[in-house]
């Protein structure tokens, strides 16, 4: 919907792609977060690639534990599983950390978060519902 805000009154493909390049990036990109950042066009957050057709750009890093036991996919119980480092933390390419990385430590990684429990940044805000709102559940 914000690529069609964006585009302006006279839809066109090329409007479209124009308008969803220059949408910037919702959070700073030099600073490390679990949220992900997803762009298009140039924000110069892909060195040497003017045109971002992918969205994705920021990544966590990650490891396989086959000592964890917890649900897969479809959480049935399951052996292994992907550890988050940084407890999920998210990087752009531009900003990787250049010291060590605690890979193969289970301290501050993350498989699964637990029900209910999402990171502060992944919880979506709550609004207000006014009192005159038609209420689904009567």
């Amino acid at each position: 919907m914000e690529g069609l805000q964006a585009a302006g009154p006279h839809l066109t493909p090329q409007a479209f792609k124009n308008g969803v390049d220059a949408i910037p990036p919702t959070v700073d990109p030099a600073v490390p977060t679990v949220r992900p950042i997803i762009t298009y066009g140039d924000h110069g957050l892909w060195p040497g690639l003017a045109d971002d057709p992918g969205g994705a750009d920021n990544v966590s890093l990650l490891w396989w534990d086959p000592t964890v036991r917890g649900p897969d996919e479809t959480g049935s119980p399951s052996q292994g599983a992907y550890r988050i480092l940084n407890n999920g933390t998210r990087y752009v390419a531009s900003h990787f950390p250049t010291e060590p990385l605690p890979f193969f430590d289970p301290a501050n990684t993350a498989t699964v978060y637990p029900a209910g429990h999402p990171p502060a940044d992944l919880v979506p805000p709550k609004y207000p519902v006014p009192a005159n709102a038609p209420n689904p559940n009567k």
